[in-house]
């Protein structure tokens, strides 16, 4: 059987259409817009097949067959496009009174289609084909045919009016695609046969050619049913099966015919092993090349997601410079996505831009602007599914066609915004996906950014401020080291003024004094006199202290060791200070008959031993003890103070070899003792310049003993 060229023609476009309702299916099975438009088109495939097979019946029987056929798709098309446009519209199945007036009112017409001849009265061969008599019943089927499909387009047309943006552009191409075979198959494929005239009903599938065309054209270019990788994963099989069908089985053809006269069984096996060399040598290659060839078709910029995410993770992770990172980000995206523009902003007051590229095409925006696209309650919002008017116009007019949010927790960290694609593709859901991916990695990456940015400059502030303070103390420094020379030469000068007429006065003292042995001076002058030479040998004293002070705190104070018995020392002291220890009725005395050799100032090391007698001579009550002791240990020789005077708390033992750390308690217990809180430091401190160790043990009313130990000579 020759078959006509439009025939031919009905059958491809039947099989480009099914295997677009294939895709459709697909890519998500459990989904009803998919799976209402995939019926819609399935049945528009049986309905253009049923037609083609209907003209090319040889006999009454199968034409008969082929036009139930041909009806059974033209009565479930308005009730399936009903359904589609219901589903596509209101984003849920219908309720359930729909569905049972539907399939009540399809059941009725097959009844009549398959039981009685109230449809098909009778088929009649003709020169032009097989000419068929309608029934009574064909009337209200085309009521109901334009009643349900005008209800499938009302859905359309007010779903259209009221929405905006992507879904808008989607039901437009929607409406217009399923336009074409709806009005197209009026005349020919409805009315005409009612009128009699079956010649042209061939011309009503025609019409599928541009409905699969507009939709390939909204799924490549507007994101329809989200079926663009389905789409080109399928288009490669289908081309590859056809090209492989064509090509391979026009070799063996034209192999096999020109064997055919004298072909033999060796000649058979050998062109069937060629052939399928033939096609396992060129199967591959032909493959990627139709890949190549689709992709470059569906996915003119296309990219792995998973690849690319993991390259703005190493983009992320590779710096903590915040301008770094942004222009980074911007790279990878420009490379990817290319947009014609791209920038990230910081939020903030005010608003600040990290990067921008290509900022001529548009970003930087106004911080008015900005706060006006971030009121949006959306977390990424996409140009062409924007419903607010005066959104929409903002983003047409600055050419921006995504704005991303940069939110941690609670906290608005930045915006991505990105211009127009380059190639006027549109965002497709690829992309939006990885921005969405994208969106709370890049937001903490700038958080941490930030931070590292504010204790970057906080460092250097401070580094700043130290320098500063620095040279503050080096000149404080000095002027306290200028003031401090000019205190040790005021101390020097002072001590040297005060000291020769004190000297002068001590002298006509003591001239006085053993004067009045000889003139018997009254009592109350000798008193007087010995007051007045008590009160010098106090100020002496303390100008003696506060020059020992000054030498050691400028570090002029020079030693000048030399071997000596520190047991010789300490009876000349306590020998001394007899007189000072009976006049309380004291027991002073020393412990330690062998000579204890050590390297010493001699002079200085008296002061020491003289310091410590008279500091327990004063705290030591009425008819006490005072014991001196010497002991050698290893290469050390220690000597101690005792007394069984009032203590010292254990508190106040810090403050004794600071300077004037004279104790309170001590004054309350004991109010006539005086002196200038140096004595003790002076000696720590001489102690310390022998390399020697200064210790305290006191339980406050048994005494104390005072310790300070020396290198052995």
């Amino acid at each position: 059987m020759n078959l006509p060229i439009l025939d031919i023609f009905l059958q491809a476009l039947a099989a480009a259409t099914a295997y677009l309702a294939l895709v459709v299916f697909v890519r998500d099975t459990k989904n009803p817009v998919n799976k209402s438009f995939a019926i819609l088109l399935l049945l528009s495939v049986f309905w253009g097949v049923a037609i083609s097979f209907f003209r090319l019946s040889p006999t009454l029987e199968s034409a008969l067959l082929w036009d139930r056929t041909v009806y059974i798709a033209g009565t479930l098309v308005p009730s399936v496009f009903l359904l589609f446009s219901y589903i596509f519209t209101h984003k849920h199945l219908p309720p359930f009174p729909y569905v049972v007036l539907t399939w009540g009112i399809i059941s009725i017409f097959l009844v009549a289609l398959f039981y009685t001849d109230w449809w098909i009265r009778t088929l009649i061969p003709t020169a032009y084909g097989w000419h068929v008599e309608l029934g009574w019943i064909y009337f209200p089927w085309m009521v109901y045919y334009f009643v349900f499909m005008g209800w499938g387009f009302y859905h359309l047309l007010r779903r259209y009016q009221t929405s905006k943006g992507l879904i808008r552009t989607q039901l437009q191409y929607v409406f217009i695609a399923i336009l074409f075979p709806v009005v197209g198959a009026v005349m020919p494929n409805v009315i005409l046969p009612w009128l009699g005239n079956y010649r042209l009903i061939a011309l009503g599938p025609l019409f599928s050619f541009p409905m699969a065309a507009i939709i390939a054209y909204a799924i490549v270019r507007h994101r329809l049913l989200d079926i663009r990788k389905v789409v080109a994963k399928y288009t490669v099989y289908l081309l590859l099966l056809l090209f492989l069908t064509s090509i391979y089985g026009l070799t063996l053809f034209l192999t096999t015919a020109m064997l055919a006269k004298n072909q033999t069984v060796p000649q058979v096996v050998t062109t069937s092993l060629l052939s399928a060399l033939v096609i396992a040598v060129t199967f591959v290659p032909l493959q990627k090349f139709l890949e190549r060839s689709v992709k470059r078709l569906f996915f003119q910029s296309s990219y792995e997601t998973d690849a690319t995410v993991l390259e703005l993770s190493r983009a992320m992770a590779g710096t903590l410079d915040q301008k770094d990172l942004a222009h980074r980000i911007l790279a990878i995206l420009q490379t990817t996505l290319k947009p014609a523009c791209a920038a990230i902003v910081l939020a903030g007051k005010p608003h600040s831009y990290v990067a921008c590229v290509n900022a001529q095409h548009s970003p930087p925006l106004e911080p008015a602007i900005l706060r006006r696209i971030a009121s949006a309650t959306q977390p990424l919002l996409v140009s062409s599914e924007l419903e607010d008017p005066s959104l929409k116009a903002i983003f047409e007019k600055h050419h921006l066609a995504v704005f991303v949010k940069l939110v941690v927790g609670s906290d608005m960290v930045g915006y991505l915004l990105l211009g127009e694609k380059a190639s006027d593709d549109i965002y497709f859901s690829q992309d939006i996906t990885l921005l969405q991916i994208l969106a709370p990695e890049l937001a903490v990456a700038l958080q941490n950014s930030t931070r590292y940015e504010q204790i970057k400059q906080f460092a250097d502030t401070l580094r700043q401020k130290v320098k500063i303070a620095t040279a503050d103390l080096r000149l404080a420094n000095l002027h306290l080291k200028e003031l401090d020379k000019l205190k040790d030469e005021f101390i020097a000068l002072a001590s040297h003024e005060l000291r020769t007429p004190l000297t002068a006065i001590r002298g006509y003292v003591w001239l006085l004094l053993d004067e009045q042995k000889k003139q018997k001076l009254s009592a109350l002058v000798v008193q007087q006199l010995n007051q007045i030479n008590m009160s010098t040998e106090r100020v002496v004293a303390l100008i003696n202290d506060l020059l020992n002070v000054s030498q050691i705190e400028s570090g002029r104070m020079k030693l000048m060791p030399e071997k000596m018995d520190i047991r010789a020392l300490s009876r000349e002291v306590i020998t001394e200070m007899q007189a000072q220890a009976a006049a309380k009725r004291i027991t002073l005395n020393a412990k330690q008959l062998m000579p204890l050799w050590i390297q010493a100032d001699k002079t200085r090391i008296r002061e020491v031993v003289m310091n410590l007698v008279s500091n327990a001579l004063k705290f030591t009550p009425v008819g006490g003890s005072v014991t001196v002791e010497h002991r050698k240990k290893d290469a050390r020789v220690e000597t101690s103070v005792n007394d069984n005077g009032i203590g010292i708390a254990k508190a106040d033992i810090p403050k004794l070899f600071t300077k004037f750390g004279r104790l309170d308690t001590t004054l309350a217990t004991i109010p006539k003792t005086q002196g200038t809180g140096l004595g003790l430091y002076i000696v720590k401190k001489i102690v310390d310049l022998h390399g020697g160790t200064m210790r305290v043990s006191s339980t406050p009313g048994k005494g104390s003993i005072f310790t300070f130990t020396l290198p052995s000579g």
